[in-house]
């Protein structure tokens, strides 16, 4: 896979990602939230999970997705043991696979 299509597939799973915040965290973790997770303007956040920018930096992208991430689980422990309905080409354990071109982001425990 070229450059061109991976950041077409990172655009993507990033657009997918923040179609998973706006239906099920974004009350839960809004961006001024999830923004403050990785030391960012909430227009950044809102410009990576609407796929309008790639991060320079995907260490502070993996802190918005490890935060959402973390919003998932407490919302998962909220819906009586009921796994959210995840959809948007992620797996139902939520994770998102190869979101950063090819690394996988580290198992969240």
């Amino acid at each position: 896979m070229g450059e061109r299509e991976r950041a077409r597939d990172f655009t993507d799973r990033a657009r997918a990602l923040g179609a998973f915040h706006t239906e099920h965290l974004r009350a839960a973790a809004p961006y001024r939230s999830l923004a403050r997770h990785a030391d960012v303007s909430p227009s950044t956040v809102i410009d990576w999970l609407r796929g309008r920018s790639f991060p320079q930096d995907l260490g502070k992208f993996r802190a918005v997705v490890r935060a959402l991430l973390d919003e998932t689980e407490r919302a998962d422990a909220h819906h009586h043991g009921e796994p959210l309905t995840v959809g948007h080409g992620f797996p139902h354990d939520r994770r998102p696979p190869r979101l950063l071109g090819g690394a996988r982001l580290p198992q969240h425990r």
